[in-house]
């Protein structure tokens, strides 16, 4: 492994330097003047003296070698290559002793032992928004030093381990004193490292001598040693052991850039995103291997640029953010706001013989509706979904309208209405139709999202999963006819319809202040029992509302912690609390199939959790005919000297209701030695003798009468053994 920093050597004084063949007194002094392991006092050329030579070696142990540098690749590939020409003082802290564990390289700008902190040694000049670094901060004998390569990004990817795997530290790749590579790529990388300050466990031998194309990086014969390849056992296209020719002519980094941590990209095979009709890299249509018959780049300008939609959302285990399969399969998968594509569907258009199209994350594939549209998920619905389905479309009740295709156009009126002005609870509360009667346009009330009711000037607040709600500051609006006001109110959400308060309007026309965006409430009850169970509860939540609408949706919260613990359809459950007799509240609500929820939210009921027998304490017991008494050697001038007795019994403690409702677990034992020493230990107790053993050391002789005393987990208090157990120490 070419690496030429000491590793674990340990901290070597004067003294045991000149004891060492091949290593003259002088030079230890040379540093350390003659008073043993003082600070270097000469931290400009001291390490050239020993560690500058011809030809490495390598020290990762305790040998006492001295680690040396190849000054010929020092000079022409390393830090010291003109242009370059660093002091080791940029990378090297020279206080920190030599074979200090916590920093066996003698690294500067570290932090944690991993990558992450290690690295910083590196990143310290080459990361992207690094300052550079001036060893003694002050700008006297260095000066401050920054780099223009900027490269942020290790390896990445599910088969890399930042604690073993090569790729995480820098120096798992690039040898900072250079060697017979370019680019300061050691000639042997390393495959497995010790996982905290990157010290080899296992390398792989590399050339690197050129970077024209992807043959330099990877080979398509043996030997099989390109730094792209090297370590790789079980990539699509080349390994340690093959290489199949995959974009030979092209090199590695233009698609699996060092910045993006190797992964692939998408600018070498299409647009990223595609934003031409035309096939070719950067920004066009799939061009490599070959086009897919695509004629057109579609929506991609306002999805993924107007939008910022990331490209996940629609091509969920596609590009970019999983590995390259190489299937010519097009994968369309809808993933919005966390939920799967189930009930989802691309409607798909006819591809290249070579392509096809793949279904993921539950969406479906389908020809019967108009091609490259999409039907039934939140982005082109008409809105409510965001309080009728929480996003799912497996529960989306509709209605399930295609998307415009591809590359059609939209308007307001592509996905909902302008204004929404479908009645009341149908499918949702909505007062949309009562507002736009009065000429209210949409920014009155979504000032966020369009501050001219007219075009959308804010698209972070639209398609968003959100009701974004806010007066317009601007307008003036008329109230029965006649009467000017400013806009104002404060909105508070709730998929039954929200509640707007202080609103200046209904002010002026003398109705009440607070009003409900179509709410309608329910009226439900609870009713509960202790159970048959050990602490539980029989509970049921009955809906009495004759204006609700089935199926209902349950929530309860059995400790009122502000979780839910259930919530689904079914409105009669059995729980079982930790504890018997014991007083909970249990906070609950329900809402029905129009999202209508309790006039209160939510309501919290008290409960008690049934209790179970009454507890039977333990019986103490020992084996007080089976005492071990075992001598102890323990000083060292006089190994044969006996310096105390072992003492051991066995419990025959017993527990007849161990298993009954609320006494089950360990119980413990509490043992008083009677020679100052005392123990509670955990004892396993059930209705037959555990023979658990306990023990205790006495340093002296004679009688002690040991107090025993046990408990179970139900509550109990310690009961004590009578009489005590006497203990007969023999002396010595």
């Amino acid at each position: 492994m070419k690496k030429k920093t000491i590793a674990k050597a340990s901290l070597l004084t004067g003294l045991a330097m000149m004891m060492l063949p091949g290593i003259a007194s002088a030079g230890c002094f040379e540093c350390h003047e003659t008073t043993a392991c003082l600070t270097p006092t000469k931290p400009q050329g001291t390490c050239a003296s020993c560690h500058l030579g011809t030809g490495d070696v390598n020290d990762y142990q305790s040998n006492f070698t001295i680690a040396v540098i190849d000054s010929g690749q020092w000079q022409t590939s390393g830090h010291g290559r003109p242009n370059i020409v660093l002091a080791c003082d940029y990378c090297h802290d020279y206080d920190v002793r030599h074979g200090e564990p916590t920093n066996p390289f003698r690294l500067a700008n570290t932090t944690t032992a991993d990558a992450a902190g290690q690295n910083s040694n590196c990143l310290a000049c080459h990361g992207t928004d690094a300052a550079g670094y001036d060893p003694d901060g002050q700008g006297n004998a260095f000066i401050a030093v920054n780099s223009v390569v900027k490269i942020d990004a290790n390896h990445a990817g599910g088969r890399h381990d930042e604690l073993t795997d090569g790729g995480f530290f820098c120096w798992d790749c690039h040898d900072p004193h250079g060697d017979n590579n370019i680019d300061m790529i050691h000639d042997e990388v390393s495959k497995q490292s010790d996982g905290q300050f990157g010290i080899p466990a296992e390398t792989a031998q590399v050339s690197f001598i050129a970077n024209a194309m992807g043959s330099d990086y990877a080979q398509t014969s043996a030997p099989f040693d390109g730094v792209c390849q090297a370590c790789h056992t079980s990539t699509n296209h080349y390994t340690s052991a093959s290489g199949d020719g995959h974009n030979a002519a092209t090199r590695c980094v233009t698609c699996h850039e060092h910045n993006e941590g190797f992964k692939p990209n998408c600018n070498a095979c299409h647009g990223y995103p595609p934003l031409v009709d035309i096939p070719q890299g950067i920004d066009g249509l799939v061009v490599n291997p070959a086009p897919t018959g695509s004629l057109t780049s579609g929506a991609h300008q306002k999805h993924v640029v107007d939008y910022q939609i990331s490209c996940y959302t629609c091509h969920f285990n596609g590009m970019p953010d999983t590995p390259i399969v190489g299937d010519y399969r097009l994968q369309m998968g809808f993933a919005v706001f966390g939920f799967s594509g189930n009930g989802s569907i691309y409607n798909s258009q006819t591809l290249d013989n070579l392509y096809s199209y793949s279904g993921t994350n539950g969406t479906t594939i389908s020809s019967a509706g108009a091609a490259t549209s999409c039907e039934n998920f939140y982005c082109h619905s008409d809105g409510t979904a965001v309080s009728t389905s929480f996003f799912d479309p497996s529960t989306f009740p509709g209605p399930h309208q295609s998307s415009p295709p591809w590359d059609g156009t939209t308007s307001c009126t592509s996905c909902h209405g302008f204004p929404p002005a479908y009645d009341a609870d149908n499918p949702k509360a909505n007062k949309h139709l009562l507002h736009a009667s009065f000429g209210y346009t949409c920014n009155i009330c979504h000032y966020g999202t369009t501050s001219d009711g007219a075009t959308i000037t804010n698209r972070s607040q639209h398609v968003n999963g959100r009701y974004d709600v806010a007066p317009d500051p601007t307008a003036t609006v008329f109230v029965l006819g006649q009467i000017p006001s400013t806009v104002n109110f404060t909105y508070t959400y709730d998929p039954g319809g929200g509640t707007c308060s202080s609103i200046t309007c209904h002010a002026n026309m003398g109705t009440s202040a607070n009003r409900p965006w179509g709410f309608s409430a329910i009226t439900a009850g609870v009713s509960w029992s202790p159970g048959s169970l050990c602490g539980s509860i029989n509970f049921a939540i009955n809906v009495t509302s004759s204006t609700a609408v089935p199926p209902y949706h349950y929530s309860i919260d059995w400790e009122s912690d502000g979780v839910w613990d259930y919530e689904g359809t079914v409105n009669s459950h059995t729980h079982v609390y930790p504890q018997m007799s014991t007083s909970y509240n249990v906070t609950w609500t329900v809402r029905d199939a129009k999202m209508h929820t309790l006039d209160s939210g939510t309501k919290t009921t008290p409960v008690t959790s049934s209790a179970g027998a009454a507890n039977v304490n333990p019986v103490p017991n020992v084996n007080r005919t089976n005492i071990v008494y075992t001598p102890v050697y323990g000083n060292p001038g006089a190994p044969t000297q006996i310096t105390g007795y072992a003492v051991t019994f066995t419990d025959l403690s017993i527990d007849s209701d161990f298993d009954g409702c609320g006494h089950s677990g360990p119980g413990s034992a509490r043992i008083v030695w009677r020679d100052g020493a005392s123990d509670i230990l955990p004892l396993s107790l059930t209705d037959t003798p555990s023979g658990q053993t306990f023990s205790h050391t006495y340093t002296s002789g004679g009688t002690r009468y040991v107090q025993y005393s046990v408990s179970d987990n139900a509550g109990s208090s310690y009961i004590p053994l009578t009489p005590n157990i006497q203990v007969v120490v023999p002396n010595f």
